[in-house]
């Protein structure tokens, strides 16, 4: 999936997710990914396909993490955010209109 450029929105929660995961080198861990994948999104933005895991490793939302994507919510007891397991809406989502999400 192709990233978006980093919103204001996204920046202090893309922080917060290193803040609450301990760092950058801990929350690229969360995704299989190198530390400087990590830096790279702070200066370039995060591919939203990682937005799941990093919520569901730091209670950071998809919502905060990837405001410019269309974000459904399936229930799911197991998922730690109360709405359930998000799933990216492809029908409304920038990349069904032409862009980048």
């Amino acid at each position: 999936m192709k990233k978006a450029k980093i919103s204001p929105q996204q920046l202090p929660s893309l922080r917060l997710a290193i803040q609450i995961s301990g760092s950058q080198k801990k929350l690229a861990s969360i995704v299989n990914k190198a530390q400087g994948h990590v830096s790279h999104w702070l200066a370039n933005g995060l591919p939203c396909d990682y937005a799941p895991a990093i919520e569901k490793e730091t209670g950071v939302s998809v919502e905060e993490l990837c405001p410019q994507t269309v974000w459904l919510r399936v229930p799911d007891p197991l998922w730690p955010h109360p709405g359930g397991r998000p799933l990216i809406d492809v029908a409304n989502s920038p990349i069904s209109r032409g862009g980048h999400v």
